[in-house]
């Protein structure tokens, strides 16, 4: 279940049933509770059409705590392919450790204590770089050594292995889930990250909220977070909604049927029973037309 943090309770949410104002605000669903506007800058709260409603977001539940979603862990042999992931999940707006993106940071630190620190302590997920050139690099045996650190204190995955050959690694178990980019691209593994991050249910055109970094924009006269131009141009092409009406039972339609006296003529049904799907004495509880070829049922 994908969460975020509510903006006025400051507590983890579930951002199924919550709200968010078009400033980016987002409002959990007890603090709306008999609310129509953002406490924070005064704009109407917009229900959502779905589990992933509009406004600012961060990656999960304890995604404030870290400094990076994700570290890299990697032999300089296979930076191409780290590169490729690092610059995708950088332009999602995913917070990511790569060396590359550090350099000012690194710059005369004590590399040691720095990379201990960002492998046991900074960063939500690691992802490790399986190969021959990791098993032999002292660096990345220190890395993996602060990373199992901390993995051997949670409670849930930390290390996110990703098998570029057959290579064994000592302290990674066999049994471990991996993602073999033998049989996978770039681009498939960026998802599976990003689900990981966000949820599994989460779509492309949901990661710009999700990631949103607090960024406005100027529309229509008004400062309104950058995703809101491009959120409100897709509600334009959702013209319809799928909700769900009961059907009308037989005796219950808006002509007299005569339904205590006789069955349905099509489908034998008797008075308060649902008739067969497809009869066409059946009335749809939408329009009160014949429900047989009406267009305002789907399925």
């Amino acid at each position: 279940m994908a969460v975020r943090t509510c903006d006025k309770c400051g507590k983890a949410k579930p951002l199924s049933g919550g709200a968010t104002c078009r400033g980016g605000h987002f409002t959990c669903k007890d603090c709306a509770i008999g609310h129509n506007r953002c406490s924070l800058c005064g704009h109407k709260l917009n229900p959502p059409a779905s589990d992933f409603p509009i406004g600012k977001s961060v990656p999960m539940t304890e995604s404030n705590d870290f400094d990076y979603d994700i570290a890299f862990s990697f032999a300089g042999e296979d930076r191409s392919i780290v590169e490729q992931l690092a610059s995708n999940l950088t332009e999602e707006h995913v917070r990511v450790f790569y060396d590359a993106y550090e350099k000012a940071a690194l710059w005369g630190k004590d590399l040691y204590q720095h990379l201990q620190s960002v492998y046991k302590d900074r960063a939500r997920y690691c992802v490790v770089f399986v190969s021959a050139a990791y098993a032999e690099k002292l660096w990345t045996r220190h890395e993996l050594k602060q990373a199992q650190a901390r993995a051997f204190k949670e409670h849930r995955e930390y290390i996110l292995p990703v098998r570029l050959d057959d290579t064994e690694i000592p302290g990674l178990n066999a049994t471990i889930g991996y993602i073999d980019l033998r049989q996978h691209t770039v681009e498939e593994l960026q998802k599976v990250v990003l689900q990981k991050l966000f949820g599994g249910d989460v779509e492309d055109e949901d990661l710009p909220e999700l990631t949103w970094q607090g960024d406005l924009v100027d529309f229509r006269g008004t400062k309104v977070a950058s995703f809101w131009p491009a959120k409100l141009a897709r509600a334009q092409t959702e013209t319809t909604y799928m909700v769900q009406i009961p059907r009308i039972r037989y005796g219950d339609e808006a002509l007299d049927l005569r339904a205590r006296k006789v069955h349905c003529h099509d489908c034998d049904a008797v008075k308060g029973e649902y008739h067969v799907r497809g009869c066409d004495v059946e009335e749809c509880p939408v329009c009160r037309g014949q429900a047989l070829g009406c267009k305002c049922i789907i399925g």
